[in-house]
């Protein structure tokens, strides 16, 4: 197994121990990540009202899914919340890559789900470190949500052309 898989893996496993209510002296924090989790807690300390975590998600129209990280209130706003390691800062929401348009993909099928029945217009994207520097918590606001979930829109639509286009080459 991959270093870096095993250290996200390892980290996602004690995020859904706290968030899922065991007592914070239990949680299976291995050394390898003792940084990263170090980082979060400032974030973790933030978080209420945990809807659900690490649940998996199906959009009926648009035939895409995922498993997200956590629905949460962070600074009394319900938020799709994803999880990320980093060994370089990300002191901004640009440097972050693609990582808010899967938030938004996420928001989009969890309004979407019938079993969650909750509506989530915000996200957080929640930036750890190895050293146990501060994690980055940035929030993406309604009207973010929003432009990129036009983004994820046009991506997927891309990718569907794509396939169609490929399926009907392979049926000449």
């Amino acid at each position: 197994m991959d270093e870096t898989f095993r250290t996200g893996h390892n980290l996602h496993s004690a995020l859904r121990a706290y968030l899922g209510g065991v007592p914070e002296e239990d949680v299976p924090v291995v050394p390898s990540i003792t940084g990263y989790w170090d980082s979060v807690q400032k974030v973790l300390k933030e978080i209420t009202d945990v809807k659900a975590v690490e649940c998996n998600v199906h959009h009926p129209y648009l035939q895409y899914g995922g498993v997200f990280d956590c629905i949460g209130r962070y600074r009394d706003k319900l938020c799709v919340i994803d999880w990320k390691t980093s060994q370089k800062p990300k002191k901004l929401l640009d440097h972050t890559y693609d990582n808010p348009l899967q938030i938004a993909a996420y928001i989009g099928a969890v309004n979407f789900d019938k079993t969650l029945d909750v509506k989530v217009d915000y996200g957080l994207l929640v930036i750890s470190y190895p050293n146990g520097e501060p994690a980055h918590a940035h929030v993406i606001n309604k009207r973010q949500c929003y432009d990129y979930w036009y983004l994820w829109l046009r991506r997927l639509r891309a990718y569907w052309l794509a396939v169609n286009k490929k399926a009907s080459e392979t049926n000449l």
